[in-house]
């Protein structure tokens, strides 16, 4: 299925519908880039990401942010982001 985007609001945001969050390739990643890039926030109903998916899926719009109330310990060490 193709990336579908409704807007959430006149000022950002739009809801991204249409993709397997754990299944994108290349070019939908590219895709859903450009639509934050475009929208500022991206929300997704529905999709059934593990936290290292997660982790993972965040890693690709770039460097992550290290917040102390979001440490893990049961991420392994090479993946952890906090």
């Amino acid at each position: 299925m193709a990336l579908q985007l409704r807007r959430l609001s006149n000022a950002l945001g739009a809801e991204a519908m249409g993709l397997d969050l754990t299944r994108l390739d290349e070019r939908q990643f590219g895709q859903l880039n450009r639509a934050f890039l475009d929208h500022g926030i991206l929300l997704f109903r529905g999709q059934p990401l593990t936290t290292l998916q997660h982790i993972a899926l965040s890693r690709g719009f770039g460097e992550l942010d290290i917040h102390e109330n979001a440490r893990r310990t049961d991420i392994p060490p090479t993946l952890r982001c906090c």
